[in-house]
């Protein structure tokens, strides 16, 4: 590690333990709720998304019991006879700009940005209260309109049946394991490098699944993928031998592809 490096990682560390202001939570609050942006400093950040996801401002947090208010929304719950409180898309959008990994929390964000613009108060717990959640992780993407945008002629048909297989994948995919999850990037990078697909039915169709979304998205940007995207819809609709023959199609278009 360079000396820069360190330097830097010794100034992230003290910045880290430094006690928040409250004017300045307060500054970076109002900013928020105005224009929808998050300040740089992350910790300040999430101390913004805990006043938004509670409501109202709150006082500062030593880092050691800085967390996620979310939790508390959820220990209301554990006032006497108080009933189970229903988290809303705008609390699950606001915990996803806040804490989760990236790209989640860099689409909330953006989401966050673009409901603000638009006129939305996304500190108002009753903001959102009555929009349907997606069945996904995908909390951002899903209150920007994807992937449905995404659905654009002459593709609409295939893509719905591409969001219903995603679907059904989910139930089947293990949600919780970042390991199969690392395993699914690297079949897929292996798979757009040369067509080669993993031996694993279930990964083999995630993979499959991914390469058509995103010729939806080289199409929806002017890219021609005509080919293939006509080829893995015959490999999704074909059954045994049949599939098995148009995923060798798919194959060699992605290897052809690969290596020019």
């Amino acid at each position: 590690m360079s000396v820069r490096s360190k330097r830097a990682r010794r100034l992230q560390a003290a910045l880290d333990t430094m006690p928040l202001r409250q004017h300045a939570l307060a500054e970076a609050y109002e900013d928020f709720r105005l224009i929808g942006e998050l300040p740089g400093n992350e910790r300040l950040a999430q101390a913004v998304i805990d006043s938004a996801i509670a409501g109202k401002l709150q006082p500062v947090q030593a880092p050691q019991d800085a967390g996620r208010l979310v939790m508390l929304i959820l220990a209301k719950q554990a006032e006497e006879h108080a009933p189970p409180k229903q988290l809303t898309l705008r609390d699950y959008l606001l915990d996803h700009a806040g804490y989760a990994p990236e790209p989640l929390r860099t689409h909330a964000r953006l989401a966050i940005a673009v409901l603000v613009a638009k006129g939305g108060d996304i500190t108002n717990p009753e903001f959102l209260k009555d929009a349907p959640l997606p069945g996904h992780n995908g909390i951002g993407m899903h209150v920007m309109g994807y992937p449905e945008k995404f659905a654009t002629p002459p593709y609409v048909e295939q893509a719905h049946r591409l969001f219903a297989r995603y679907a059904e994948l989910r139930e089947r995919i293990p949600q919780h394991d970042d390991a199969w999850f690392d395993a699914l990037v690297d079949a897929a990078l292996e798979f757009r490098a040369c067509g080669e697909l993993p031996d694993d039915e279930l990964m083999r169709d995630a993979v499959l699944a991914d390469t058509e979304y995103e010729c939806l998205m080289r199409h929806k940007h002017g890219e021609d993928v005509s080919e293939l995207m006509a080829a893995l819809d015959e490999a999704a609709r074909s059954e045994c031998e049949e599939r098995e023959d148009a995923i060798a199609v798919v194959q060699q278009l992605v290897h052809h592809r690969g290596r020019t």
